[in-house]
């Protein structure tokens, strides 16, 4: 299982919740301003345009 641990780890850093978690850690437990971590919240909107782009596109009524 040791050696499955990075990939698995690589695969949990991209999904869309990871960021916007890391941000709200950063923002209620050290005091950041939410402005400093807008990087983290464009990557959570880039998958929400992302989702809706691949949804127009392969869902259709019939």
């Amino acid at each position: 299982m040791g050696r499955n641990t990075g990939a698995l780890q690589l695969l949990i850093n991209l999904l869309p919740m990871t960021p916007p978690a890391e941000a709200m850690r950063a923002v209620a437990i050290q005091g950041d301003f939410l402005v400093s971590h807008a990087g983290r919240l464009l990557y959570l909107g880039a998958w929400a345009l992302a989702a809706g782009v691949i949804a127009v596109w392969r869902f259709r009524w019939e």
